[in-house]
């Protein structure tokens, strides 16, 4: 065997560098670059600092991968991640290099050749708690004649503890919620969201909120004159009845879309004069309105009604 080795040990020498140079040649041959944009995810250990801001919370990298993985490289979950220790202890600007081996690529056959950007800035405040109300961040209108009754408005909770960079949560004035769209409503609702905060705010103890949107016709008045009264007297009645006024002017409520046509022939109003005798008297006045009007005033309204004997015939 050493006898093989040592005959044309020069021409063997030569045939193996060729063959690695073939072999680095195919290789590189068979790689390819790929440009991916990637997030970036930043996290301090020390829990009594919070970051308020990061220059770039993106990173565009070229890996450098076997042809054959390139599909691989297209579509894996490809993320950089940075940890600040527990060296960092106050407020201020920092910065970092960006590191190849804080890139998680899914094979080692990969290769980060290039990242952009090189350095990234990040901003930390302390951490502050705070208590806040809940709000709802509505968008859109009900339909034409709803509103929301504000005073019926129900958040469960109502107030949250948010934690976060001091600078940050001490410009909140509240703890609003997803928006919640309006568009075209017409009946009150409930629902469960999230709650939108600045990024690198966070709500303590609950993840979402409970909303009750009450939702209404909006109301009007309206006055109506002359209303026409109209008697009501048994059948085979004798007599003569009078009705003192004969027509009235009412002011009425509803929902708007009602009362905007709203006229006075469409309201209903008797007189009832059933046992009355002859003479005159005080007769109560009764209503019937479309659905949802109503009197503006809910009082006792009276119309004096006289009943007098038929002429004798001579």
């Amino acid at each position: 065997m050493s006898q093989w080795l040592r005959r044309n040990w020069k021409l063997k020498l030569i045939s193996l560098g060729l063959a690695v140079g073939l072999w680095y040649y195919a290789v590189n041959e068979e790689s390819v670059e790929i440009v991916r944009t990637i997030p970036l995810s930043v996290s301090i250990e020390n829990k009594n600092i919070s970051i308020l801001k990061v220059s770039s919370e993106k990173l565009r990298i070229t890996i450098k991968a076997p042809r054959a993985m390139v599909s691989q490289v297209a579509g894996a979950d490809i993320r950089a991640k940075h940890e600040f220790g527990r060296e960092m202890k106050q407020a201020g600007e920092y910065s970092f290099h960006t590191d190849p081996r804080e890139i998680s690529l899914p094979s080692v056959e990969m290769q980060v050749l290039r990242i952009e950007p090189q350095v990234v800035r990040v901003v930390v405040d302390e951490v502050v708690t705070q208590k806040l109300p809940v709000k709802p961040h509505f968008v859109g209108e009900p339909a034409l004649g709803y509103k929301i009754r504000d005073e019926e408005l129900q958040m469960d909770p109502n107030a949250v503890m948010v934690q976060g960079p001091k600078g940050q949560i001490e410009k909140m004035t509240a703890a609003m919620t997803k928006p919640i769209s309006l568009t075209g409503r017409t009946r009150s609702f409930r629902l469960t969201t999230d709650f939108d905060l600045p990024t690198h705010a966070v709500v303590l103890d609950v993840d979402a909120v409970d909303v009750y949107v009450p939702i209404h016709e909006v109301s009007d008045e309206k006055e109506l004159v002359d209303v026409p009264i109209k008697m009501v007297r048994p059948s085979g009645s004798l007599g003569i009845a009078e009705l003192n006024p004969q027509k009235i002017s009412i002011k009425v409520q509803g929902p708007s879309r009602v009362l905007q046509n709203l006229e006075a022939s469409q309201i209903h109003a008797y007189a009832d004069l059933t046992g009355l005798d002859y003479g005159e008297h005080l007769a109560d006045v009764f209503w019937v309105f479309p659905q949802g009007v109503s009197l503006k005033e809910e009082k006792r309204v009276q119309i004096q009604a006289i009943l007098r004997r038929e002429a004798s015939k001579k």
